[in-house]
Parts: C-alpha cells; sequence; structure tokens
C-alpha cells in the first residue's frame, strides 16, 4: 500500500476517495475528519500562502452555498489559515468561522439542489 508523502498531489476537487475518522465518538468526528482520496494528496497551505489568504479577506465576509463535500472544502480552508471560532445549529445546516483580528467571517449553509 502507498503512503501519503508517495502520492502525487490533487489536480482537481473531484478526487474520488472517502472520509477519514480517526476516532470512534461523533462529537469528535466532526471536529477533526478529513477527506482523503484514494489516489492523490490534498496540498497544505503553506505559511506564505497562508499570509495571502488572509490578506485577501480581510475586512470580509466570504458565504458558501453547497453540498457536504463543499462545506468540507470550506472546513480545510478555515481550519488551514487558523479559524478558530465554528458556530453549527445542525449537521448539514449553517456553520459559521470568525477571525475576529482580520474582521473576517464565513458563513457556510447547506444547500445540495443547488448542484441538480
Amino acid at each position: 500500500e502507498r503512503t501519503m508523502p508517495n502520492l502525487p498531489l490533487c489536480g482537481v476537487g473531484d478526487a474520488r476517495g472517502r472520509w477519514v475518522f480517526p476516532c470512534n465518538e461523533s462529537s469528535a468526528r466532526e471536529a477533526v475528519r478529513r477527506w482523503q482520496p484514494h489516489d492523490c494528496r490534498i496540498p497544505t497551505l503553506k505559511a506564505q500562502d497562508r499570509d495571502l489568504v488572509l490578506s485577501i479577506l480581510k475586512n470580509r465576509t466570504l458565504f458558501v452555498l453547497g453540498d457536504s463535500t463543499l462545506r468540507g472544502m470550506m472546513e480545510k480552508l478555515a481550519r488551514d489559515i487558523g479559524a478558530p471560532g465554528r458556530q453549527s445549529n445542525v449537521q448539514h445546516g449553517t456553520m459559521v468561522f470568525t477571525l475576529p483580528e482580520q474582521n473576517t467571517v464565513f458563513h457556510y449553509a447547506y444547500y445540495p439542489p443547488i448542484f441538480e
């Protein structure tokens, strides 16, 4: 079996794979789950890229409307740039991540029919 570092970087966001849950508790799974493609690895955000993303998002609100895949992508971006706050009302409802020092807010709303 190949290890993650030996896999090529994923090109586009439609790589087949599975959600990886490092533990069995459902409340903990929500906080740490990640998408693991079968044949490639998802690139990580480097420090200089993080600073660029933060400068672009400063004093802005980002609203994401989509399915669970898009939710996972938004969660990863928020984690990678260090957005600590997460407020959620239901698993597939709405979420808010905040970066108060940047005056930046991420909103997510679950709406799968947008892709039908």
